[in-house]
């Protein structure tokens, strides 16, 4: 174990997904929150401990939050970074695009990439390093490949 990331806050809700990016990783909530951490800067002696920073050295801070109106069940990045792939327990599938996300917190504008294609829950979700691809899974057994650039199945 290399350190913990205390919750979010006193009204913190459980991590349903999260997803690495280059900087750092991000965690959905429960709540339809995204927390962003990424490498934080080593603080002097002088600055005390952060409170939303990682324990245990690890030196992760939560530098950005923001909320979808979609109950987040996996979340997997784009290679680029520019988007981040959301699915939903009801079957459907949306984008945030993060140079459209405004700096601190807030409503991120996310787009619906798809709704309901998969009958029921969406168990499995990856994007692919060298296209603009984004692979599903289903409860309905079947597996979908998904163009998040021009948003057809």
């Amino acid at each position: 174990l290399k350190g913990v990331v205390p919750p979010a806050g006193p009204d913190a809700y459980s991590i349903v997904a999260i997803t690495t990016m280059s900087r750092g990783f991000i965690a959905a909530t429960n709540s339809s929150d995204f927390l962003i951490y990424e490498v934080a800067s080593r603080p002097s002696a002088s600055d005390g401990p952060s409170e939303q920073s990682v324990s245990g050295g690890a030196g992760y801070q939560m530098c950005k939050r923001f909320s979808i109106e979609m109950a987040p069940m996996h979340l997997s990045m784009s290679p680029t970074e520019e988007q981040l792939v959301c699915t939903s327990s009801d079957g459907n599938i949306g984008t945030v695009t993060f140079s459209n996300l405004e700096e601190g917190s807030g409503e991120a504008p996310f787009e619906l990439l798809c709704m309901g294609f998969h009958e029921g829950a969406i168990t499995g979700l990856d994007v692919c390093a060298t296209q603009p691809l984004v692979v599903t899974s289903g409860e309905d057994k079947t597996v979908r490949i998904w163009n998040y650039l021009d948003k057809r199945c």
